[in-house]
Order: structure tokens, then sequence, then C-alpha cells
């Protein structure tokens, strides 16, 4: 009878190490995931602000109040880099958010200027709940938001 009991045991710490090493892996795999879209959205607000530190002219207009993006060439070359570097990532370009760049020390050679981008990520686990554990303390979706800062270079 001493047998069965042991088998029974046995059974039950490898359930318990099964469900443990599972659960661990869904975490591991979900932080994975957000380190590769902040690493891609880093990657694209560098391609923008690469764009801005060379067209100080560009960054001269945007200063201006009431400036207006639409049908401006720079602002569309500007938004199409950072697009195309998170839409070639494999990103999901529908929730980018693109901000115009901020100069605060005004426009000049040396003087920084920043781009933000965001993202909002959805993974794979995000609709998934367990029984008595939820989602661990984890988000539904992820705010991620990159900065870059670069000095101007063009005149």
């Amino acid at each position: 009878m001493k047998r069965g009991k042991e088998r029974g045991q046995s059974l039950l710490e490898f359930t318990a190490g099964a469900a443990f090493l599972i659960i661990s892996l869904i975490v591991l795999f979900e932080f994975a995931l957000i380190f590769f879209a902040y690493l891609n959205v880093l990657s694209a607000a560098r391609a923008g602000c690469l764009y801005a530190s060379n067209h100080p002219d560009w960054l001269r207009r945007v200063q201006q109040p009431g400036y207006n993006p639409a049908g401006d060439p720079d602002y569309e070359q500007y938004y199409t880099r950072i697009y195309y570097e998170a839409q070639g990532a494999g990103l999901d370009t529908r929730n980018l958010t693109i901000y115009l760049p901020e100069m605060d020390q005004g426009v000049g050679i040396g003087k920084p200027v920043r781009v933000k981008v965001r993202y909002e990520l959805s993974t794979f686990f995000s609709s998934v709940e367990l029984p008595w554990f939820g989602r661990f303390g984890l988000p539904n979706r992820y705010r991620i938001t990159a900065q870059v800062t670069m000095p101007i270079r063009g005149e």
C-alpha cells in the first residue's frame, strides 16, 4: 500500500513543478516581447531624431506657434522614417504614436532636439488569466515610450 501513496505523491510533485515551470516560461516570454518592442521603438525614435537633427530649417517651422504638419514634406519624411522603422521590426503601427520633435533650447548647431515615440503593446498572453493567479500582476497592455536626444547637426 505504501508504494501507491509514493506514486501519488510523485505525480502531485510533478504537476506542481510543471505548472510552476509553465507559468515561469509564460512570464519570461512576455518580458522578452516587451524588451523586443522597446528596442524597436527606440530604434524608430533614433531614425526620427536623426532626420530632425539634420533639418534645422524644418525644426524652426515646428517651433512656430500654430505649426500644422499636414502637407509639410519634411514632416512626412520624419513620420515615414519612424513609421517604416517600426513596421520593418514587425510592430503593429496602428498602436504607434509619433510626437513632434521638441527643442527646449531653441534651434542651432549643437543644441539638442528630442524625439518621443510611444507604442501600445498587447502580447499573446494579454488575454490569458489563470484561476487563482489571474495575470500575476501583469497589465493587459504595455505602454512603451522611447525618447532620443541628439544635437542639431546641419545648418
